[in-house]
């Protein structure tokens, strides 16, 4: 009886001070800060199938209309205390995202002014300092400056951005403040955690060379290694890797990681992690056709557009949102027109004579390749690595790195959306 009550008066303590017991015995409970999300390596490979019972004691809620998982509400985290490290360091929203497994966890250390008062200048930086240092010692790791995935600030804002990487876990940290007319206001604490991998290492030792075809006249770059496969890639970054290691560069994967989010169906976001991913593995990338979705540059191509439509007889559309709502024979005829085409030859001759492969996106299937690729039009990454003179048709690497599929030149220019050369420092 003595031992039921002793039993029964742990429990009851146990639950005032916020213990649940864990839903089953294989399941573990979960630390009282949010810093489990570093700590916890067996997290990140946990099938997404099982984090909402293992994370329900931290708030996993999905919201029904839009899916978007988090740990609640703001107003339901400060009144379960959220924070990560100590109880000074409180976490008002937590985003999730995951796809097999967990990929990210943003979590937001920022108090919306509804609920609590934001921080003036001291505090902010004391806050600041504290997350910096324990994230140095939870994830041994000194940070380093992480280029910020944003469009530059406006003046009087000020921007960090900081990643630190452990054995098994990363985290990025991005701050953001104002400063106008000595009013101070903090716009950003944000902390982003995720899955770490080791550095994708090239196996290309020497600089690739451009190789006549005596038969027909193509220069194809000579060896170019395969695409390098690993577990958590992404398909579309895959094509990014193959172009850096081409010249000698490992591939930063946990900047990759980080980028998961973007793909060829979201263009500018796509290009700004590319140029990210480009830059944190030590390589340059040179845009030979800037990005065609800015302001300055759909103008000019609606104007083209119009014209061209006008001298073929055919339409154009009032709003040019994408290159498939254009007529192809207007598509190409509005972009190839006075020297555009020639330059474009041009720049590709350029980058494979210097051994340099040119990182193309743009819509495949608006136009026919040889050989012919039954995909439907999509938006897509390739890597050009050839030139055939005699037919004016550039020539794309497959997964392996060898010569596959050709496109006119004229037709690889009109359904671009970017194409870059790629290059050591």
């Amino acid at each position: 009886m003595k031992v039921m009550l002793s039993r029964l008066f742990a429990l009851l303590i146990a639950l005032l001070c916020g213990f649940r017991p864990a839903a089953n015995a294989q399941t573990p409970a979960l630390a009282a800060g949010l810093e489990f999300f570093l700590t916890d390596e067996s997290l990140w490979s946990l099938p997404a199938a099982e984090l909402p019972e293992r994370l329900a004691p931290a708030g996993y809620t999905v919201n029904a209309s839009t899916s978007v998982i988090t740990l609640g509400e703001p107003r339901e985290m400060l009144k379960r205390k959220a924070f990560i490290f100590t109880d000074d360091l409180a976490v008002w929203k937590a985003t999730l995202t995951q796809g097999a497994a967990l990929r990210t966890v943003i979590l937001d250390l920022l108090p919306p002014a509804t609920l609590a008062r934001t921080p003036d200048k001291a505090g902010f930086r004391t806050l600041t300092k504290r997350l910096e240092e324990r994230l140095t010692a939870t994830l041994k790791s000194a940070p380093a400056v992480h280029p910020y995935d944003g469009d530059p600030p406006p003046a009087g804002t000020k921007i960090t951005c900081q990643r630190w990487v452990g054995k098994s876990v990363q985290a990025v940290l991005v701050t953001s403040t104002a400063e106008t007319r000595g009013v101070f206001t903090p716009q950003r604490i944000e902390l982003k955690i995720m899955a770490a991998a080791a550095p994708g290492k090239s196996t290309v030792m020497k600089p690739l060379t451009a190789k006549p075809d005596k038969a027909t006249g193509a220069v194809v770059l000579e060896g170019f290694p395969a695409a390098p496969e690993w577990a958590g890639s992404h398909p579309d970054w895959l094509v990014l890797e193959q172009a850096l290691h081409a010249i000698g560069r490992n591939s930063d994967r946990n900047c990759i990681i980080e980028c998961y989010f973007a793909g060829p169906s979201w263009a500018a976001p796509f290009i700004n992690c590319l140029q990210r991913i480009t830059a944190v593995s030590g390589a340059r990338i040179t845009p030979v056709v800037p990005l065609v979705y800015q302001t300055a540059e759909i103008g000019k191509l609606r104007k083209n557009c119009e014209a061209a439509a006008k001298k073929l007889g055919k339409s154009s559309p009032e709003k040019l949102e994408y290159l498939i709502d254009v007529d192809p024979e207007v598509l190409r005829q509005a972009r190839t027109g006075g020297n555009n085409l020639a330059q474009f030859t041009a720049s590709v001759k350029q980058a494979l004579s210097a051994g340099r492969p040119l990182f193309w996106f743009g819509w495949r299937g608006i136009y026919p390749e040889s050989p012919p690729d039954s995909a439907k039009p999509a938006p897509a990454a390739g890597l050009i690595i050839g030139f055939a003179p005699k037919e004016g048709e550039v020539i794309f690497a497959d997964a392996s790195g060898r010569p596959a599929q050709r496109l006119p030149a004229a037709d690889a220019l009109a359904a671009s959306l970017y194409v870059a050369e790629i290059s050591a420092k």
